[in-house]
């Protein structure tokens, strides 16, 4: 199983909705003064949680294969 794109967006993708979701459900004040009450970075730090998770089920060689590739402009 080589590491590709559409792997890591359904492994990660429910992880953003979650994070989004419980975002709004707890009350934001007590998140108050910490990094984590912003939701751009509390989504985007579980998101590269997940990719970390998942990309450690994978070899070396596969994750430098997929850091590697071509975007597009």
């Amino acid at each position: 199983m080589t590491l590709h794109t559409l792997g890591v967006a359904s492994h990660t993708a429910p992880t953003g909705l979650i994070t989004f979701l419980k975002h709004f459900l707890y009350h934001r004040s007590q998140r108050k003064g910490q990094p984590t009450a912003q939701i751009s970075y509390n989504e985007g730090l579980a998101i590269v949680r997940k990719f970390l998770s998942y990309a450690s089920t994978h070899s070396l060689a596969e994750l430098q294969d997929f850091t590697a590739n071509h975007v597009p402009t």
